[in-house]
């Protein structure tokens, strides 16, 4: 067997190794000592080969149409990551405004639901929404307690965040939930 590695980078922090096998198959022993009996011999010559060996041009074929399909899955892989992203900075924007701060704090909100939310792909352009959801969550005409409960669910996941990121999103959510407990306090 012979391994190849492939490696493909579909983008800058997606790229994707894998070892592929090459195998050929060695011609069968002879056999020099005895041969099998004769009706062996005859009722595996009745018998139809279900699966030939593959030639080693076969193989190289499927090997060939497998990577392409993993360039193609990449391929599709990548326009995900970039669609998502570019979904998630537009949610910034939309979060800046007390206008559509509600509309879009309960999208991501919603988003943040999926466990997938918190790739590491997806890493960069989510810690920019939060920023500006823990930044603006207090201020006048926005909504902290929304906000609050959108860095509480977030922060259930830091696990799955760098700890640089982890350890801001902690930070954000503390300083949030301080906030809120001041708040109702003073409402009592």
């Amino acid at each position: 067997c012979v391994c190849v590695p492939v490696c493909v980078c579909v983008s800058v922090p997606l790229c994707v190794c894998v070892s592929l096998s090459l195998c050929v198959s060695p011609s069968p022993p002879s056999t020099t000592l005895s041969s099998p009996p004769a009706h062996t011999s005859r009722l595996r010559n009745k018998q139809p080969r279900l699966c030939e060996p593959w030639s080693v041009k076969e193989r190289v074929d499927a090997w060939r149409t497998r990577a392409a399909e993993m360039m193609n899955s990449l391929a599709s892989l990548d326009r995900h990551v970039q669609q998502t992203n570019d979904r998630l900075q537009c949610i910034k924007q939309h979060l800046q405004s007390p206008a559509s701060f509600q509309t879009a704090a309960q999208e991501l909100l919603d988003w943040c639901d999926d466990p997938r939310a918190f790739q590491r792909a997806f890493e960069q352009s989510l810690m920019g929404c939060l920023s500006v959801v823990s930044h603006v969550a207090t201020q006048q005409g926005y909504d902290v307690e929304l906000g609050y409960r959108l860095l509480a669910v977030c922060t259930g996941h830091r696990e799955r965040f760098s700890p640089k990121c982890a350890a801001l999103l902690t930070s954000w959510s503390e300083d949030l939930r301080r906030l809120l407990l001041l708040h109702h306090q003073g409402n009592r």
